[in-house]
């Protein structure tokens, strides 16, 4: 495993972590699943950019629908994870609470 596998998952929880206090426990529950199955992926040979974005694609299709292709995507660039957790999070405060 390199050593930058992984980088992306642990941005996305560290970011989850530091953006939300414990109040929201439906973003907290999406993110207990997300993380996982990126964690398989990325196991399974994935990049950072696409295990994230195809565990999110997993666990909601339409919270993946909503990004993929969009100038966040991280499924070809895993450069856009921060860009891309932080639209995720304002996306569900806004349109999912």
């Amino acid at each position: 495993m390199s050593e930058a596998t992984g980088r992306g998952i642990e941005f996305f929880v560290a970011k989850t972590l530091t953006a939300v206090e414990s109040s929201d426990e439906e973003w907290l529950l999406f993110v207990e699943k997300v993380t996982p199955k990126a964690a398989v992926r990325i196991g399974r040979g994935q990049r950072d950019g696409e295990a994230l974005f195809n565990a999110i694609w997993d666990v909601s299709p339409t919270v993946g629908e909503r990004f993929r292709g969009s100038n966040v995507d991280p499924f070809n660039n895993d450069d856009r994870i921060p860009e891309f957790v932080q639209a995720l999070f304002d996306f569900w405060l806004e349109h999912l609470l």
